[in-house]
Parts: structure tokens; sequence; C-alpha cells
């Protein structure tokens, strides 16, 4: 264990799978900010776009058009300027745009919190990047659902449905990645999803020992289910196929689906047969890469791209990345994300 100032936390990336963990962390960030504004802490659930533009230490940038990935949601935070901000897509509706602010604004939280950032993160080397978007789904999903409105949709000790989550989409103003994430928090052994009606992950989260694909992944399993709920009454479930796809191009084969379709959207729960079936079964077929297109066994797959979650091809190094200039054209160091997005080829401030 280390500590956090009157937090401690553990050092390894393991214990950090535990839920219980993360919902630590997150409460101490929720204390802190409403010890920080006592009056106007209850705008940032209602108005967070309102409460964060009245703060003088961040900006707030919205957007049209978007071209950075990384995070699992359509905004960013870009600490590299003066002035941190964070950089949102207009476009998702209001309910995305505020889980969106207020998932950058948990980043914001962490970077100002020395002791967190010092003893915590920086502990957890490259896996860092994993415990603070935990972190910051779950900050968001308990800023914008609290307790009193979760509690009719809980599930009491039974296993996590799919339903479960439409029902509280509907019956709040948080959007559907907000409700992935608080609903994921109950108890079991699953990773819960946000996909279109082809299959493809939107968003995605996980407990425990189940690991979650990233954003972008599609699932043909998934689409099969969908268009059986689609045909009945939105509802459908089942055994695996070809299993959960991940960015590495590798198959975990012991899962079962439970698919509710929402309008243009399915929530799915995912959840390890291993207990009733044995030990986790994974497959790891061949992969073909888009760009050389040549193809390559699983034992010559090193890594997957941390931003598009394809492998990264052994023979041309190419995943599916979009490729983008951010140089500068004068003294040629990284532009900001902000700078590339407002298409800059210089710095504000060229060094």
């Amino acid at each position: 264990m280390v500590g956090a100032g009157d937090l401690q936390v553990p050092g390894h990336i393991s214990a950090w799978r535990d839920t219980a963990n993360v919902r630590r962390a997150v409460r101490r960030q929720i204390d802190a900010l409403r010890a920080a504004d006592p009056v106007g802490f209850v705008r940032y659930s209602t108005d967070p776009l309102g409460a964060l533009h009245e703060r003088p230490d961040i900006r707030v940038k919205l957007t049209q058009t978007f071209a950075h990935v990384g995070c699992s949601v359509h905004a960013y935070y870009d600490a590299q300027v003066s002035l941190p901000e964070i950089v949102v897509l207009d476009t998702g509706g209001g309910r995305r745009r505020n889980f969106s602010l207020l998932h950058e604004f948990g980043h914001h939280l962490q970077q100002a919190d020395r002791a967190w950032a010092f003893d915590v993160l920086a502990n957890l080397g490259s896996d860092r990047w994993t415990v603070e978007e935990r972190v910051c789904d779950l900050f968001a999903a308990q800023m914008l659902l609290p307790e009193e409105l979760v509690a009719p949709h809980a599930t009491n000790g039974r296993e996590l449905q799919a339903r479960s989550i439409v029902e509280l989409f509907h019956a709040s103003a948080a959007s559907r990645s907000a409700c992935c994430v608080h609903m994921c928090g109950m108890p079991g052994d699953h990773a819960v999803m946000l996909t279109d009606l082809d299959g493809t992950i939107f968003f995605a989260t996980s407990s425990d020992a189940f690991y979650a694909p990233m954003r972008g992944t599609p699932q043909p399993d998934l689409e099969i289910l969908i268009e059986t709920a689609i045909e009945n009454d939105g509802h459908a479930s089942g055994d695996a196929h070809n299993g959960l796809r991940y960015g590495t191009g590798r198959f975990r084969q012991d899962v079962y689906f439970d698919i509710a379709v929402d309008g243009n959207w399915a929530f799915v729960v995912a959840k390890a047969t291993a207990g009733r079936k044995g030990e986790q079964a994974w497959d790891l077929p061949d992969h073909d890469c888009d760009h050389c297109l040549q193809s390559y066994p699983p034992s010559e797959i090193s890594r997957a791209c941390q931003l598009c979650s394809t492998p990264v091809c052994p023979r041309c190094g190419s995943c599916r990345c979009p490729k983008r200039s951010a140089y500068c054209t004068e003294c040629f160091l990284a532009l900001s994300l902000s700078e590339q997005d407002a298409g800059r080829t210089e710095h504000v401030d060229c060094p």
C-alpha cells in the first residue's frame, strides 16, 4: 500500500481491478471537491459546463470536429498549455457532453492532487493510464447518478442484466456511458459495454478481473445477437461463439452475453462462464494488416496500439490510427493537442 495524503491505496495494478479501491479513490476526490466549494458543489452534477466555466484554473472549449483519440469519451484534457483546458465534442447531446466534461475534469483533479499524482500514479508506471481512466469514469458516473436514483435499479445480489441499465438511463439525465460505469460497480465479474447496432464497441468498462475491450473494437458475436434482439422484444442473450474480441486480436471464448437494444444503441453485459465451465478459454487467429496487406500469425504480435486498440504490424509498423502532423514548423517540437485541433502549424509562444 502507498499513501496519498489521508488515503492508503494499493500500489500495484492488480489491486485496482477491485472496484472497491477505485470507489475509495473517487470518494476522496468528491469529498475534496465538496469541501472546497460546498455551495457550488451541486452545480457540477446539474450544470457541469456552467460550473467549469466559472473555475479560474481550467478552460473549457467546445468543438464541432474531433480528431483526438485516447480517452474513453469524446473529449480530452490538455495540461501542456498555460491554462489547462478540456476540449469536448459538442454534437453528442447534453447527456454525453456532461459525462465527457466530468470525465476530463477528473483528469484535472488527479493532476492537481500532488499526493495522488506523485504517491500513487507515479508508482504505477505504464499502468498509470488504466487507473487514471477508471477513476475518471467512476467520478463522472457518481457525480451524475446519486445513490438515491440508482437504488431502485440495484441488483441486490442478483446477476446484472442489460435491461437494468436501460431502465436507469431512462430514469435519469445521465449519459449511457455514465449508466454503464455506475451499474458495472454492482457485484459480479463482468464487463459492461455500449455498442452500435453493428456490434462495434463505443464504450466499455469492467469490474475485478474481467478485461474490457477498447473503443472501436468490432464484435462479431454481438452483431448477431443484436439482430436477434431487434427481431424480438429488444432483448437477447447467449454464450459466445467466436468470443469477446480484444484489440490484440485475441478472443475470450468463455463468455455469456446479455443484450438490451435501446434505439440505435445496445447495452451489453458480458459475464465469465469459467466459474461453471472451467478455465478461461482464449483464441488468437491470424491478423491481416490493412496497410501492407500481409497476414501474420499470433506469435508475431508483440503489442497493440494504445490509441486505436489494433495490433501493430510486425512487417510495416502500422496500426489503424489516423496520421496527423503534430510538429511546429518553426522549432520542430511537438504541438499541443489544442494547437493541433485549432489548425495551428506553430506554437502560440514558440520557445
